[in-house]
């Protein structure tokens, strides 16, 4: 079965019950309120017979007359039955009527239409029988008979456990019709509004499953249109997010293989090239080819250890021994090892720190020193000789920053963001002989966000790159 088809199944089956429950509920309801609103006018008509009954009892000093005569005691509570009210019954049984005959109801025969006299039974003061069906006032509503204030009697009406008369039946009949005929249209609304939630609800599941599919086969433009503001449109939109993510993730994995590979084709090929012509004997195995490839073999080496540093970055596996260290020293150090490349290459260094800042952050000097290793082989690569390296120190309560700033030549404005991408130039064509691997500002960031620190890239005042590091102080 279709998931469409099982939604309105089950939608219509849990209308039904709660139909049919409904229906046993108001049916009871109905039966029960009805019950309660004929008892209240059968007490309202007890008040008359018990009144007449009163009078009654006054006219003859007692219930001697009316004991066991069930006749007599029809004729009295007579006219109350036929609808005529107590001033009839008292102008039937006054001095000038003859026979003590009640006269006949207007338009018909004697009724009872309460059907209440087959129920009624009189009791003396005492609740002893007098006259009626009831030997006993259990199961009785009773009314008391009072005459000049005291009570002389009880009239008794037997309460109903079941309607019986023809027009309670045909009451309670059209309320049964009524409300089979209301289940009915909402059994009807009922199927109607799960119809179209099915095809609201279900059109962007089925765009999910279909969306989801085409994931699992890698195509990754896939996308579902949101009409809704809904759960299932929030779903739809993650959803989008997710395929835009893993088509962005795929871009960069394509983008990352192709960058390897032409990172990795440059030095090979120049290897290739200089043992081809010493195998040709174009060249000779002199010092200054195996120099060459010795540079090149170097280079080589370094992009594979490069990207491996990537790898381990990434995948979480570099373990860092952080403890309190002061960066400043680890800076100082660093930068002696790069004083005689920096001075071939006519690039000074004016380093604006002090010997020691007396503040340490919680590191691993050995990543610290790496990172600024990255720094100043990034300025000695790529800036003009002659030119300038120059490095600041600031700090605050919670921070401290250093700010690397060298010479022409600059970055321009759209490739800013990209600097601490993995391999990426901003010369594309730029020779590799003197550029380097594009990972090392990857690394940096890798490095400088382990130590929950801020590395940021932005044009420098001296017309160059300007790098600013911002590290936690350990305090």
């Amino acid at each position: 079965m279709k998931l469409s088809y099982k939604f309105i199944f089950i939608f219509i089956s849990t209308s039904l019950f709660i139909l049919l429950l409904m229906f046993f509920v108001l049916n009871h309801m109905a039966y029960r309120n009805f019950s309660v609103y004929v008892n209240q006018i059968e007490i309202k008509i007890l008040d008359d017979h018990a009144a007449l009954l009163g009078e009654e009892y006054d006219n003859h000093s007692g219930w001697d007359h009316l004991k066991k005569n069930m006749h007599r005691f029809r004729i009295v509570l007579r006219p109350l039955a036929i609808g005529r009210g107590p001033d009839a019954a008292r102008q039937a049984f006054s001095p000038q009527a003859h026979g003590f005959q009640p006269p006949p109801p207007p338009g018909g025969p004697a009724f009872d239409p309460l059907q209440i006299m087959p129920r009624l039974t009189l009791f003396d003061s005492k609740k002893h029988h007098v006259v009626g069906g009831a030997d006993f006032t259990d199961g009785h509503i009773l009314k008391a008979i009072t005459v000049n204030g005291k009570t002389v009697g009880w009239l008794g009406l037997k309460t109903q456990t079941q309607f019986y008369r023809p027009m309670d039946i045909e009451f309670l009949n059209r309320q049964k019709q009524s409300f089979y005929i209301t289940g009915v249209l909402i059994l009807i609304v009922t199927a109607l509004v799960a119809l179209m939630l099915a095809r609201h609800t279900l059109s962007p599941i089925k765009q999910l499953i279909r969306g989801t599919r085409a994931i699992k086969s890698r195509n990754f433009k896939t996308r579902i249109s949101v009409r809704s503001g809904d759960e299932l449109g929030q779903l739809a939109s993650d959803f989008n997010s997710m395929a835009r993510t893993l088509e962005k993730s795929e871009q960069m994995q394509k983008q990352w293989i192709s960058d390897i590979a032409h990172e990795l084709r440059t030095p090979l090929s120049i290897i290739q090239g200089e043992i081809e012509a010493i195998q040709d004997g174009v060249r000779e195995a002199s010092p200054l080819t195996m120099s060459s490839l010795h540079t090149e073999t170097l280079r080589l080496v370094n992009i594979v250890n490069d990207l491996n540093d990537i790898f381990l970055a990434e995948s979480g596996a570099v373990k860092y021994n952080k403890v309190p260290v002061d960066p400043v020293f680890v800076l100082k150090e660093t930068m002696s090892l790069f004083k005689k490349p920096y001075s071939e290459n006519q690039i000074s260094i004016l380093d604006n720190t002090d010997k020691t800042s007396g503040h340490k952050i919680l590191g691993d000097g050995g990543r610290l020193s790496q990172l600024f290793s990255n720094l100043f082989d990034n300025t000695l690569k790529y800036t003009d000789s002659p030119g300038e390296l120059k490095i600041s120190l600031s700090s605050s309560k919670n921070d401290l920053s250093f700010v690397f700033e060298d010479t022409a030549p600059g970055v321009p404005d759209e490739d800013l963001p990209h600097l601490f991408d993995r391999l990426y130039r901003v010369d594309s064509s730029r020779s590799r002989i003197k550029g380097g691997s594009g990972l090392g500002l990857s690394i940096c960031k890798h490095i400088v966000e382990t130590h929950d620190g801020i590395i940021e890239a932005s044009h420098s005042s001296l017309g160059g790159l300007k790098i600013k590091i911002t590290l936690a102080l350990h305090l």
